[in-house]
């Protein structure tokens, strides 16, 4: 896509022609000239999470200072920071800005709870008793999605 309005603003993701897809972005389409790229779906808590803001022009990253529900919370020398560990606290609107670019439009990052360990079974315990126990726990993989907000105007992407 060489150029994009608001109404391309949707979940996209890339497939091969044996039917594989990557993971998949919500493109948010605005009037800005720059972006913040974050998480889609509810990151797992104690994951670190990279947000990334740019400007439309120049393309290259330029330091960017971030922000969590309108509250400065640290400057990104290359247009990069990182959550470490993240937890329900983290959870908020992000937004960046670089300086004689302006500021991006918002995104919400959410933190799931990791889900419980189950512990072994007990060595007392029958083989089909532990197969049982084994059958009956679950676990929930993580997500792998990112959310990007973007401008009108972007270069022409490739997968």
């Amino acid at each position: 896509m060489t150029f994009m309005h608001p109404s391309d603003t949707g979940l996209y993701w890339c497939e091969s022609m044996s039917g594989s897809s990557s993971s998949s972005i919500q493109l948010s389409v605005s009037g800005g000239s720059v972006i913040l790229q974050s998480p889609v779906l509810p990151v797992m808590e104690g994951d670190d999470v990279t947000l990334s803001c740019r400007a439309k022009n120049p393309t290259h990253n330029l330091p960017a200072a971030f922000y969590k529900d309108g509250s400065f919370i640290g400057d990104g020398p290359s247009g990069h920071m990182t959550l470490l560990h993240v937890s329900s606290s983290d959870e908020g609107l992000y937004k960046c800005n670089v300086k004689g670019h302006g500021e991006s439009p918002s995104s919400r990052i959410s933190v799931k709870e990791k889900p419980p360990t189950t512990s072994p079974p007990s060595s007392s315990s029958s083989s089909s008793e532990k197969l049982t126990n084994i059958s009956d726990s679950t676990v929930t993989p993580g997500p792998g999605s990112s959310s990007v907000s973007l401008p009108v105007l972007l270069p022409s992407a490739s997968c």
